[in-house]
C-alpha cells in the first residue's frame, strides 16, 4: 500500500479498490462506520493515508493520556493480518488523526464551539455514495 496524500476535499482512489471521500461540512458528529468528523479548524491539510507505522500514537477522543497505535489494536483484540492492513489519516505534520474506522484523536474532537467538519469518508470504490 502506497501512502495518498489529499492535498484538499475530494474523491481519491486508494490502491485497495477503496476510496476516501473528504468534505466539508457543517457542524455534526457522524455515527455512521467508516466515517469521522473532524474539527476543520484544528486540522491542516494536506491529509495523508497511510498504514500504522511503528511508534505511532495519539490521544483517543474519550480517553485519557496518550496510547501507542500498537497497544489500541491490541486492546481491539485485532489478529496480526488486521493490524498490518490498518491504516490511518495523518495530518500535515504527521500526526495521526484517525485510525480508520476505529478512533479519532481529542484533539481534532466536534465541540459546541465547531462551526465546520471535515467528513472523512472510507468505502469501496463501486459504491454510489
Amino acid at each position: 500500500f502506497r501512502p495518498v496524500v489529499l492535498p484538499e476535499e475530494g474523491n481519491y482512489v486508494l490502491d485497495d479498490n477503496r476510496k476516501i471521500i473528504v468534505r466539508r461540512m457543517a457542524a455534526y458528529v457522524s455515527k455512521t462506520p467508516g466515517t469521522a468528523t473532524i474539527d476543520a479548524a484544528r486540522v491542516a491539510f494536506p491529509l495523508t493515508v497511510r498504514r500504522v507505522e511503528e511508534g505511532d500514537a495519539m490521544y483517543p477522543f474519550g480517553m485519557k493520556g496518550r496510547k501507542l497505535l500498537s497497544d489500541m489494536m491490541t486492546d481491539l483484540k485485532m489478529n496480526l493480518f488486521e493490524k498490518r492492513r490498518q491504516l490511518v489519516v495523518a495530518d500535515a505534520q504527521g500526526r495521526v488523526v484517525w485510525l480508520i474506522g476505529r478512533r479519532t484523536v481529542q484533539r481534532v474532537a466536534v465541540t459546541p464551539q465547531t462551526r465546520e467538519v471535515l467528513e472523512l469518508t472510507l468505502t469501496p470504490c463501486d459504491s454510489t455514495r
